[in-house]
């Protein structure tokens, strides 16, 4: 089911580049023609009526729900995969950010988890920091993880007990054991508030980043040392990540050492989370708390 996730699913991955290519050259007609172009014809036109119909409305696509911005773009993802991924694994559970959840879920085995367009805001900002995040779980362990970057063309795909690939490359977490040595990808909103402040010379940097997904699939790939947050968060902002993370040799924990068991009723996570290797983990728990 890894590899059908994976390789059925490029023709959404094309979608949203179109619509990232479309937002970046808004002032040029004759450049969203090439951009348009330059995505895989099948992909295109298979998803013609969905790409043209967000695109007449692009200035008019955003509304707001309790002060976070929803776009066509997270709700036409999310029903392409649920569509499609239920419709390939009928039996499975689904949880997704832009769905309403029910209870059925429980009662499943294997469970998706997506979040079909994470770091709306900076999607809509055009900072390429964004990403489409798949987990399947079994059993509440994650066992299938895919992030992808349509900005920055970045897939991190995992199975369970087969390594991380980034592009189709091997890459593990980072192997720095010196938080003074570590660079640490933590949240715009937490930067703005300069909750980071009184850390920030224990650290040799700490790079604000949007996308909480994104951010974890850079820890597994080991283009930053650490990920933590402060903030609670939603399975389906860490589940695909955990999956990366945990397979590249890392750990995703909450601050007082728990591994997090997905397919809740409460989906909310509330303790402080840390990603990294397990040496500097210890070294990021016992600095915070």
């Amino acid at each position: 089911f890894f590899t059908i996730v994976v390789v059925l699913a490029i023709p959404f991955f094309s979608k949203i580049i179109c619509f990232f290519c479309f937002y970046c050259d808004d002032d040029d007609d004759d450049d969203d023609d090439d951009d348009v172009d330059d995505v895989d014809d099948p992909a295109r036109f298979q998803h013609e009526h969905i790409a043209s119909a967000t695109l007449r409305k692009f200035h008019s696509w955003l509304w707001w729900l309790w002060d976070n911005p929803v776009t066509i773009a997270d709700n036409e993802a999310d029903k392409y995969l649920s569509e499609f991924l239920i419709g390939e694994f009928p039996d499975d559970g689904w949880l997704s950010e832009e769905t309403v959840d029910t209870e059925e879920r429980l009662s499943k085995n294997r469970v998706w988890i997506v979040d079909p367009l994470d770091g709306t805001k900076e999607f809509i900002e055009g900072i390429p920091h964004f990403s489409v995040s798949i987990a399947m779980v079994y059993d509440g362990r994650p066992v299938v993880g895919v992030i992808y970057n349509p900005a920055t063309n970045e897939m991190f795909s995992c199975e369970k007990s087969k390594g991380v690939y980034l592009n189709a490359k091997k890459v593990n977490v980072s192997h720095k054991t010196n938080l003074l040595d570590a660079s640490i990808s933590g949240s715009r909103s937490e930067a703005r508030r300069k909750e980071w402040e009184p850390y920030r010379n224990h650290f040799k940097s700490i790079n604000p980043i949007g996308s909480v997904a994104y951010k974890l699939a850079l820890v597994s790939s080991g283009n930053y040392d650490i990920f933590t947050t402060i903030a609670p968060k939603n399975e389906w902002d860490i589940c695909a990540g955990d999956c990366l993370v945990s397979e590249a040799g890392g750990v995703l924990k909450t601050v007082n050492d728990k591994k997090i068991i997905y397919n809740q009723k409460k989906t909310l996570v509330r303790d402080t989370i840390i990603a990294t290797n397990s040496v500097l983990f210890e070294g990021v728990s016992d600095l915070l708390f």
